[in-house]
């Protein structure tokens, strides 16, 4: 009977080394398959970079401004798009459907449609109409399709004049513009058109258009809304637009470079040790 025992013992001794050691194959194999995925992802994240708009290109066109930007992954369904015109400066924040490799994947959608769009037009509201047609037709959404995926995005046109104020164009589909006058502490928010770009907006759908005067001084703000949705601080609530708005007009008298900062350090202080939530783009631009 001991050695039966024995024999079973020494059996199952070899049974469990030999499992053991087609775990650690395995194991090894997964290490080496996540790796790949995430060297793969990581090059992306340098191509997605590349194509948004460029520090030399920002810092010709703007005095003072500040981008915060933090993706929820290694690459993000956020992105910020500019370019120089004739009769001024575009720049816009886009939050499209999903985060990561979805999100990133409409975000090259999104880049190629502004730069068609702004072919045919520099207003922001007619840019937003034709971003919607453009990505419908580029995801082949029709009335009988399925297709939700889309993105909000906002647009101004900065047009500079000489005694240091700017004329200001905006549309929204979805994402608003906020105003923080110089030397106050109140804050003005343009609403956007209650519509997204793509999913199931027509294609007909217009995006109203607004001319803002701003000072010299003003700062304006237009966001994604990763920022305010993040939960966190002791309680676990959401950051909620309110007190985003309470942020920016706390930090509206500050440096560009350090309203970036302020944000940055509270966003990360409220999330705490709570997952973000989402994509996180946040642009300031001082007059």
């Amino acid at each position: 009977m001991a050695l039966i025992a024995i024999f079973f013992v020494y059996r199952s001794y070899r049974q469990n080394k030999k499992n053991a050691l087609i775990l650690a194959r395995k194991n090894h194999e997964i290490e080496e398959k996540n790796k790949e995925i995430t060297d793969s992802i990581n090059y992306a994240k340098l191509i997605q970079q590349s194509l948004l708009a460029s520090k030399e290109m920002l810092d010709r066109n703007l005095d003072s401004y500040f981008i915060l930007y933090k993706p929820k992954d290694i690459v993000s369904g956020d992105f910020y798009w500019a370019t120089e015109t004739d009769k001024g400066f575009l720049i816009a924040c886009v939050d499209c459907t999903g985060h990561g490799v979805p999100g990133a994947f409409m975000s090259l959608i999104g880049k190629e449609n502004l730069d068609k769009a702004v072919s045919k037009s520099v207003t922001p509201g007619q840019i937003l109409k034709e971003l919607n047609v453009n990505v419908k037709r580029s995801l082949n959404q029709t009335e009988s399709s399925k297709s939700r995926d889309g993105m909000d995005a906002a647009v101004i046109r900065v047009e500079k004049e000489q005694n240091g104020e700017a004329k200001l164009y905006y549309a929204g589909a979805n994402r608003p513009l906020y105003i923080l006058r110089h030397q106050t502490q109140t804050i003005e928010e343009i609403k956007a058109t209650k519509q997204a770009i793509g999913g199931f907006t027509r294609s007909e759908q217009e995006f109203e258009e607004h001319l803002v005067k701003v000072n010299k001084g003003d700062t304006v703000v237009i966001s994604t809304d990763g920022y305010a949705d993040q939960f966190g601080s002791d309680k676990n609530k959401k950051l909620t637009t309110k007190r985003f708005k309470e942020l920016l007009i706390s930090v509206q008298s500050k440096s560009s470079h350090d309203q970036k900062n302020n944000l940055e350090s509270f966003f990360n202080d409220w999330r705490g040790k709570n997952e973000q939530l989402d994509d996180l783009l946040v642009i300031g631009i001082t007059i």
